[in-house]
């Protein structure tokens, strides 16, 4: 795998941060891509505290992943270890007409996670873009023309809120004007 270094115009992937009462589950952090040139493909790593962060799935659902032709998708999650890998490969031969043409804020991914119930407010928990995750163990990298970038990174990070959280929820699933149908618990 051939790699340079850009400095200047290196592609860009980011991470979001969330918000979260502790134990809540189905927490959503966008993985976005920007680049000033066409993106032949992309490898991204993902590590995670598993003991404090729960990691659930990549959901690619309206991404750019599912909007553009691919030769080769995979993306993987294992929850032992918190990582995810996510691998796509847009244009594998020159003259990488079929690249992504320079993308900006493209959402590549949207990483599912869970929280732990016993986590505090003071604690930030990250949410890092990592390098060697993964079977067989990968690198985050950018492709331009078939050549591996090293990208700049963003990493995302999850805080818990410093106060409780009043959460209503239909008992029933339906619910009419004028009925009560909500069940109540403070967390």
């Amino acid at each position: 795998l051939l790699c340079r270094l850009v400095s200047a115009q290196a592609p860009q992937l980011e991470m979001s941060d969330v918000v979260v009462y502790p134990g809540q589950a189905g927490v959503g952090v966008e993985i976005t891509l920007s680049a000033s040139e066409s993106v032949s493909g992309i490898q991204v790593g993902i590590a995670v505290d598993p003991d404090r962060i729960f990691l659930q799935e990549l959901d690619l659902n309206g991404s750019v992943l599912q909007a553009v032709a691919l030769e080769f998708l995979d993306t993987s999650v294992d929850l032992d270890e918190g990582e995810a890998t996510l691998l796509a490969i847009f244009d594998d031969s020159a003259p990488f007409d079929q690249a992504l043409p320079s993308p900006s804020d493209a959402l590549l991914g949207t990483l599912v996670l869970d929280a732990s119930s016993w986590l505090v407010p003071t604690n930030v928990e990250p949410i890092a873009f990592a390098n060697g995750v993964g079977e067989p163990a990968i690198d985050t990298l950018v492709l331009v023309d078939g050549i591996a970038v090293i990208p700049d990174l963003t990493d995302g990070s999850l805080s818990v809120l410093t106060q409780n959280v009043l959460i209503a929820a239909s008992t029933t699933g339906q619910a009419s004007v004028g009925e009560i149908d909500y069940e109540v618990s403070l967390r």
